[in-house]
């Protein structure tokens, strides 16, 4: 936390994802969307590790152009985002004042923490604090137990038919040299299709189905812009009822 919180001001230095990274990013947010039944304008997304809120702009553009796809109109998402370095969460705010951002490790958060906005509340009054989508992008090396995780937020925080994203723009061949290069900050690999099929079958794992998984491994050496998008690691789940 003290790493990550130090380093805000570096990230908030940085420039924009190049030009591979943010089809990566957008290609994530349009996959999240696209898989949840419900009319973009209406979701509730949590964005777990959110960082100084990357993801932000290209769930907000993925949504207006499913919805306009569709045919249900425009309208924005409501996001979350959650990170463990208050430094990160401040510069989010600031670049982002659309959306909600609350410091904390989601290790330890629950419900009512992530939800002080109100946006929850239903038409009917009734308070329905889940979300549709939860998103961990470029951020499960970083857990301390991924597979708890995972299985907490599917049970306290997603919906039922909610959609579950992991997922890397750079993928598991990058991550894999960062864990050797930086054990203690990259503690794990991505998971692979079977890890996740044996979280699946898991009884802890509250109803979750793997719909797609996407890992290529064809990752380049030589930092191209295809380097970037061989490396790109996505993996769909669904809460059955």
């Amino acid at each position: 936390e003290r790493f990550i919180t130090s380093s805000s001001g570096f990230f908030a230095s940085m420039k924009p994802p190049e030009t591979a990274e943010a089809e990566g990013m957008l290609k994530i947010a349009q996959v999240a969307i696209e898989a949840s039944s419900k009319p973009p304008g209406t979701l509730r997304i949590l964005d777990v590790a959110c960082g100084t809120g990357d993801m932000i702009p290209y769930y907000m553009q993925a949504a207006l152009e499913i919805g306009e796809a569709r045919g249900g109109g425009s309208g924005s998402p409501a996001v979350v985002g959650v990170d463990i370095s208050p430094g990160m969460v401040a510069l989010a705010a600031q670049r982002h004042p659309e959306s909600v951002f609350v410091a904390g490790d989601v290790d330890d958060l629950n419900l009512e923490d992530v939800n002080k906005d109100g946006s929850s509340e239903t038409g009917n009054g009734e308070r329905d604090a889940r979300f549709d989508i939860i998103v961990l992008n470029a951020c499960v090396s970083h857990l301390w137990n991924p597979k708890a995780t995972l299985q907490r937020l599917s049970d306290e925080f997603l919906a039922t038919d909610g959609i579950l994203i992991v997922s890397h723009p750079r993928g598991r061949k990058f991550i894999e040299r960062m864990c050797q290069k930086d054990p203690v900050l990259f503690r794990h690999n991505l998971p692979t299709e079977q890890e996740l099929e044996a979280l699946c079958a898991d009884k802890g794992a509250t109803g979750l189905r793997l719909l797609s998984f996407h890992d290529n491994d064809q990752h380049q050496e030589d930092g191209s812009e295809n380097a970037r998008k061989e490396g790109m690691y996505m993996a769909v789940l669904v809460k059955m009822a």
